[in-house]
C-alpha cells in the first residue's frame, strides 16, 4: 500500500473539525491510543477507520452547534478524479435529513474523507477538512453487536451448517465452506491415535486462528457486512454465570441448554435424563442434528457420528450436558486471562493459554452425561467419597482419551443406536497385550490416586479396569463441544478470538522477551506427546509425527484430501505474524473494536494498567 498523506484545513477561526466515521449502532474505534494500537494503523497516521458493507455515518466530535450541518464525500484514495464517490450528510437540525454511506470496500482499501461544514440558515460553506481510513472488518464482543448484526451473524452461520458445499459454493462463491467441512479440519487434526496435532502443545492458538479464519470468510460469502463476534466469557464468570446462563446461550443466539433433574449429579441415567434431553433447546439452531463420519474411516468408531473415538455418545443431535457436578468448574476468570500478561516466553504463553484460559468453556458447555455409573464402584468402597466421585467423573473423558493414545483400549465399531437411544451401549476393548494391561493400571493409579482409598486393594484397581474394558465406562461421555468434533456446536467459533485478542494485547504492550519456538521434542517442550504409539512404526517413539502441528514451521494435517502425511495452509509462525497487532507486517482482514477489560477491575485485576506498566 502506498501511504496517503492527510491533508487539513481548518476554519475562519483556527479550528479544526475533528470526525471520525463510525459504524451506525456503535461507537467510533478509538485509533489515538499510544499503547493499545495497531502498528500498521499508527504508522500510516490513518484518521478511521471504514467498514465494508455496512451503514456509516460522520461523527463530528463535540459538535453542538445545531446552526452548522456538514456534508462530507468517500472516495478511494487512487480515486482523485472522484467518479465513484459516497456522499453523506449529518446533522443537528431536524430539517435536514442525515444520509449514511455503504462502502463496498475491501480490507486494507484505502479511503479519503472531505468534510465541508455548512451554515444551516444561508448553506454558506464555513469550513473544511481532510482524512485518510482504512477498509477493515470489526471484531466486537457478541453481547456488543446491535440487534440487526447479530440475527444477520447467526443467519449467515446458520446457512453454513444448512448448505452443503457445492450448493452453497453456487451461491456464494469458493470461499464459501459448509460446516462439515470445518468440523473435519478440527477433527482430523485431532482425533488420531499418536497425538493431538492442534491441542495439547504450542500450536494450539495459530492453528485455531486459522480454522476461526476459515469460518469467518464464509461468513462474509454469505454476507460480506459480517465480523465474526468474540465471547468474552470473563464477563459472564466476573457476573457469577456460568455456560447455561450466559446471555449467548439464548434462542436468540446460540440457543438454550437444558438443565439436569438434579444439578449435583448432571445429566445421569438413575435420575431419568434422556441423553435426547441435552439437545438444543430453541431457537434456530434447536435439535442440530449429529453428522456422521462418511469422510475418515481410519477414524470411525463408535456410533459412526464425527465424533471422538473415545466418546461414545449415541445422541443424534448435537449435545450439551450442561455441568456443575460442584466440584468448582467455572468459566475462564478475569485472572486466569490477567495472568498471562505476566509470560515474558512466547512458548509458556501458547501453550497455557489453551488451559486456564479457555478449557472450562467447552468443559461447561459440552459437559458429562452418565456420572451414576460409577456409584457400584464407590458402593464397593473404589472411590472414597461421593466428591471424588464427581471429580473423577468430570475428568473421565480425558483419561479414556490417554488410553486409547497409550493403546490401551481401542474404541469399539458399528455400533447402532438403539430406537430408544437410552438403550444403546457401544465401549471400548483393551488390549491383550500382558505389559499394556500392566501399563494401563500403572497408568490408572496415577490418575485416579487422589479419589480412591489411600489403601485401596488389588480387587479395587482390578475393578476400575474391568470398568473400562468391559464394563459401564463406556456409558460416560461427552457432549460435542468437550471433545475432537466440538465445532459441530456453532458456539464453538466466537470462543478463541477471545484469546487472540489477549494474545493482540500482550503484543501490544511489548510483546516476549524470548520469543523462540522449541524445535526439539525430546529435549524441549512442544506438545503433551512428544513420545507417541504409531502402529506404522511398530510402537512407541520420538517419532516426527507425535508433535507435528505445534512447531514453528508446521501446519495443518490436510483435512480436505483425508490424506495426513500432506499438509495444508499457513504455518503457525506465519499465522503469529500476521496476527501480531506490532507489526508492520500485520495481515489479518480484522481489527478489534477494544482492549477493554473493565468489568475485572472490581475483582482487583486493571489491565489496562497492568498492560500499559508492561509497555514501559
Amino acid at each position: 500500500m502506498d501511504e496517503v498523506v492527510p491533508t487539513v484545513e481548518t476554519n475562519a477561526a483556527g479550528e479544526l473539525i475533528e470526525f471520525k466515521m463510525n459504524r451506525i449502532g456503535y461507537t467510533p474505534i478509538n485509533l489515538s491510543d499510544e499503547v493499545l494500537h495497531y502498528t500498521f494503523i499508527k504508522e500510516k497516521g490513518y484518521d478511521v477507520i471504514y467498514e465494508p458493507h455496512t451503514e456509516m455515518n460522520l461523527v463530528v466530535l463535540d459538535w453542538t452547534d445545531s446552526s452548522i450541518y456538514y456534508k462530507y464525500i468517500v472516495c478511494k484514495a487512487e480515486d482523485t478524479a472522484k467518479q465513484n464517490c459516497q456522499e453523506g450528510v449529518v446533522s443537528l437540525d431536524k430539517g435536514i435529513s442525515n444520509v449514511n454511506v455503504n462502502l463496498p470496500c475491501s480490507p486494507y482499501d484505502e479511503y479519503i474523507t472531505e468534510v465541508y461544514g455548512y451554515d444551516v440558515a444561508t448553506s454558506q460553506l464555513r469550513s473544511t477538512s481532510y482524512g485518510t481510513g482504512l477498509c477493515m472488518y470489526v471484531r466486537r464482543e457478541v453481547r456488543q453487536l446491535s440487534t440487526s448484526d447479530l440475527s444477520a451473524c447467526m443467519d449467515a452461520m446458520y446457512t453454513m451448517y444448512s448448505l452443503d458445499e457445492e450448493t452453497g459454493t453456487e451461491l456464494y462463491g469458493d470461499t464459501y465452506k459448509p460446516s462439515s467441512y470445518l468440523l473435519g479440519f478440527h477433527h482430523f487434526n485431532s482425533a488420531w491415535q499418536e497425538s493431538d496435532h492442534i491441542h495439547e502443545g504450542n500450536g494450539f492458538l495459530p492453528q485455531h486462528i486459522k480454522m476461526t479464519n476459515i469460518v469467518e470468510a464464509t461468513l462474509q460469502a454469505i454476507d460480506p457486512s459480517i465480523a465474526l463476534p468474540y465471547w468474552d466469557f470473563t464477563i459472564d464468570q466476573a457476573e457469577g454465570k456460568t455456560a447455561v446462563s450466559s446471555a449467548i446461550m439464548t434462542s436468540e443466539i446460540f440457543g438454550s441448554m437444558k438443565q439436569p433433574k438434579d444439578l449435583e449429579w448432571g445429566f445421569s441415567y438413575g435420575n431419568g435424563d434422556q441423553i435426547v434431553d441435552a439437545a438444543i433447546q430453541d431457537g434456530r439452531w434447536a435439535y442440530l442434528a449429529a453428522e456422521f463420519n462418511d469422510r475418515y474411516p481410519d477414524l470411525l468408531a463408535g456410533y459412526g457420528y464425527m465424533r471422538a473415538p473415545w466418546n461414545m455418545n449415541p445422541s443424534p443431535y448435537i449435545s450439551r450436558f450442561t455441568m456443575d457436578l460442584k466440584v468448582g468448574t467455572s468459566l475462564p476468570s478475569c485472572n486466569d486471562h490477567y495472568s498471562m500478561l505476566e509470560y515474558d516466553d512466547l512458548m509458556d504463553f501458547l501453550y497455557k493459554i489453551q488451559y486456564g484460559p479457555h478449557a472450562t468453556t467447552h468443559s461447561l458447555t459440552g459437559g458429562i452425561y452418565g456420572c451414576d455409573m460409577m456409584k457400584p464402584l464407590l458402593e464397593a468402597g473404589y472411590i472414597s467419597s461421593e466428591e471424588n466421585l464427581k471429580k473423577a467423573c468430570s475428568n473421565w473423558l480425558f483419561y479414556v482419551k490417554e488410553f486409547y493414545r497409550y493403546n490401551y483400549i481401542m474404541p469399539n465399531k458399528n455400533c447402532a443406536v438403539k430406537s430408544n437411544v437410552q438403550d444403546s451401549s457401544c465401549g471400548f476393548t483393551c488390549t491383550s497385550d500382558a505389559t499394556q494391561l500392566d501399563n494401563l493400571l500403572f497408568n490408572m493409579k496415577n490418575k485416579l490416586a487422589s479419589y480412591v482409598p489411600t489403601d485401596m486393594s488389588d480387587a479395587g484397581w482390578q475393578a476400575w479396569v474391568d470398568f473400562v474394558c468391559t464394563g459401564d465406562g463406556g456409558k460416560i461421555f461427552s457432549g460435542d463441544h468437550l471433545e475432537s468434533a466440538s465445532p459441530a456446536d456453532p458456539s464453538f467459533w466466537v470462543i478463541h478470538p477471545t484469546l487472540e485478542r489477549l494474545y493482540q494485547a500482550k503484543m501490544m504492550a511489548g510483546g516476549f522477551s524470548d520469543a523462540q519456538w522449541a524445535t526439539d521434542a525430546q529435549n524441549d517442550f512442544v506438545c503433551d506427546k512428544a513420545e507417541c504409539y504409531m502402529e506404522d512404526y511398530g510402537g512407541f517413539g520420538y517419532w516426527a509425527e507425535c508433535c507435528y502441528g505445534h512447531c514453528e514451521n508446521d501446519k495443518m494435517l490436510d483435512f480436505v484430501t483425508g490424506n495426513r502425511t500432506n499438509h495444508y495452509g499457513d504455518t503457525n509462525s506465519a499465522i503469529m505474524t500476521l496476527t501480531d497487532p506490532s507489526s508492520s507486517e500485520y495481515g489479518m482482514p480484522y481489527i478489534y473494536d477494544d482492549f477493554d477489560w473493565s468489568h475485572c477491575s472490581s475483582s482487583g485485576y486493571d489491565f489496562d494498567s497492568k498492560l500499559r506498566e508492561l509497555a514501559q
